[in-house]
């Protein structure tokens, strides 16, 4: 079965290169078993004033590597002040 072929089953950030992890476990990549939850988690790494590189990782069931698709930084809404 070639790697497009493949069922998604769990997906892993990649924030500037380095897979995202919890403190408690620098060492092992976060592991999400839904794109959504992968995708809400990924807003807080893209906000504010840094610039970062963020990657959203696809592995099968065999933990092979199925693809690597970008995530576009959110468009922001802005406030405008009352009275304007």
């Amino acid at each position: 079965m070639t790697a497009a072929a493949r069922i998604p089953c769990y997906f892993v950030l990649v924030v500037d290169g380095l897979p995202l992890t919890h403190p408690d476990t620098p060492h092992v990549p976060v592991i999400f078993r839904e794109e959504r939850e992968a995708l809400a988690a990924s807003r807080p790494l893209q906000t504010g004033d840094l610039t970062r590189k963020v990657v959203l990782e696809t592995y099968a069931d065999d933990y092979s590597f199925v693809e690597g698709r970008p995530l576009e930084r959110p468009s922001g809404l802005t406030v405008q002040p009352a009275g304007l």
